[in-house]
């Protein structure tokens, strides 16, 4: 049985990388730990955090580092059960802030609320019969 040897390869080592520069026009935004909390309006202070993400987008007003509204709102409506109807707000019963889906939110805080559910009702379910249930392989009441 003969060996094959594998000719050895160079190793190339990299120079190390900078930290990323987000840029809007010649302003540089911060990349400093810049977090936005998005919120659920029902839950207790200091419990009622859905998510906190990074904040490394741009604000038009030159105010520094933000996050995507569109983002944040597509993130917490996944969590919410797929409840696109939801929307951001400054405070717990506050009314949706007025951006646009590209704009970019700038506090460190926001509330997803979702709407009740209009003209459905929330119902608890019947009673299965149990051979129903059976055949279902489900429970039964």
């Amino acid at each position: 049985m003969t060996t094959q040897v594998r000719p050895q390869l160079p190793i190339t080592i990299r120079p190390s990388q900078c930290i990323p520069q987000h840029t809007i026009d010649a302003n540089t935004v911060s990349t400093e730990n810049r977090r936005v909390h998005l919120k659920h309006p029902g839950y207790p202070e200091h419990h009622n955090v859905l998510l906190t993400l990074e904040a490394p987008d741009g604000a038009r007003d030159g105010k520094g580092g933000g996050l995507h509204h569109e983002t944040a709102r597509i993130a917490c409506a996944l969590i919410a059960g797929n409840r696109w109807d939801g929307y951001l707000a400054r405070s717990a019963g506050g009314d949706a802030i007025n951006l646009q889906p590209d704009d970019v939110l700038t506090e460190t805080e926001y509330f997803f609320i979702v709407p009740a559910p209009g003209q459905y009702e929330v119902v608890a379910p019947k009673a299965v019969p149990c051979d129903v249930a059976v055949a279902n392989r489900t429970s039964c009441h």
